[in-house]
């Protein structure tokens, strides 16, 4: 059943959840399909997006579904996308696609992929800044209990990278007739944290928001202009006759008027201003600036989170359901720097769930 397989890895993919086991029934049932081609639809849904121990302050509940096409030679590619059901949030949130070629014998399975990811912009999940990754996937089976061991590399949109390195044991049980498993499973995942440090910042960014603002002012103008009127008046005249005829005379008088005219001027008044978050990073001292944020060491390679979960399947021919319960404790809280204040992450254990359906075209 090759097709839990690249279900799962998947899941460990887009979830943001490594090294989930399927156990050695698995991976015998894997080896009935190993030289058949098949195509597979799923739909999973995740309680809340928790990558490394780590998520955001809002829960980010993801419906994915998936289409996956696997050949017979182990090279297979996948494409899903995330809905976020979130209250007020309803949109699809990530569109991944992964190709990928795999390999397993009754103790061994081996798989290595490639993801590339489209993050809407508007996206809180704490790897939205995450535009693709490498991945490497070993599971062994020594009867007893199956180890597993998963390297990744993800590359960000601040052209920083992180190395991950999961570590997972677990014990399997299985009904009598192979439809039935759950193994109890503990892992161990080490990483740096350029991609939290990515996170933070666009989250800080998008907190600021835009505003704009009037100031206002007086001013003064001067003008000319010129302007035709009508007006009466009266005056006083002397003048002199001789003879009969008529005589002209001079006088002087005052009189009002009306007219129109037109002039130009200068003048300072009103004025708006609307700045952006982005502006303010550049204007004077006299406006709010956005300070440099940094996590300290998100460079370092450390250990990230202990995860203990619990998963459960149940096969058919075609179908195969799933539940996985997850704790995740997450480790090594770093500081964060944001200007002239520094803030201990806060990091908290989460309880999160996966379920799942599949049907596979024989």
């Amino acid at each position: 059943m090759k097709n839990i397989k690249v279900k799962y890895n998947l899941l460990a993919l887009f979830i943001f959840f490594t090294t989930i086991l399927f156990g050695q029934d698995v991976i015998e049932a894997a080896k009935s399909t190993k030289n058949k081609s098949y195509a597979s639809l799923d739909l999973n849904f995740i309680s809340n997006a928790v990558f490394m121990g780590r998520k955001d302050s809002i829960a980010a509940p993801y419906l994915n579904p998936s289409i996956t096409y696997h050949h017979k030679s182990g090279f297979y590619g996948t494409g899903s996308f995330s809905y976020l059901t979130q209250k007020d949030q309803n949109r699809i949130d990530l569109y991944l696609l992964t190709v990928g070629i795999d390999y397993s014998n009754t103790k061994f399975y081996v798989d290595v992929s490639a993801s590339k990811y489209f993050f809407n912009d508007e996206s809180y999940n704490v790897i939205s800044q995450v535009e693709s990754d490498i991945s490497a996937n070993l599971k062994y089976n020594l009867n007893l209990f199956n180890i597993s061991l998963m390297a990744s590399n993800y590359f960000s949109s601040n052209n920083t990278s992180d190395f991950f390195l999961s570590t997972a044991i677990s014990h399997d049980f299985v009904s009598t007739n192979n439809k039935f498993q759950f193994s109890p499973t503990i892992g161990v995942h080490f990483g740096s944290q350029n991609f939290y440090e990515a996170y933070y910042v666009k989250k800080q960014t998008q907190n600021s928001g835009t505003g704009t603002g009037t100031q206002t002012g007086d001013g003064t103008g001067t003008g000319t202009g010129e302007g035709d009127g009508d007006g009466t008046g009266t005056g006083t005249g002397t003048g002199t006759q001789t003879g009969e005829g008529d005589g002209n005379g001079t006088g002087t008088g005052t009189g009002t008027g009306e007219g129109d005219g037109n002039g130009t001027g200068t003048s300072t008044g009103s004025s708006k201003a609307s700045y952006t978050a982005k502006d303010l990073m550049s204007v004077d001292d006299e406006t709010t600036t956005i300070t440099e944020l940094v996590i300290n060491e998100s460079e370092k390679f450390k250990t990230m989170a202990i995860d203990l979960k619990l998963p459960f399947w149940y096969i058919t021919k075609s179908f195969t359901y799933s539940f996985i319960p997850v704790i995740s404790f997450p480790q090594s809280e770093t500081l964060v720097i944001n200007g002239d204040t520094i803030e201990k992450e806060n990091l908290k254990s989460t309880f999160y769930f996966i379920a799942g359906i599949s049907y596979k075209f024989n």
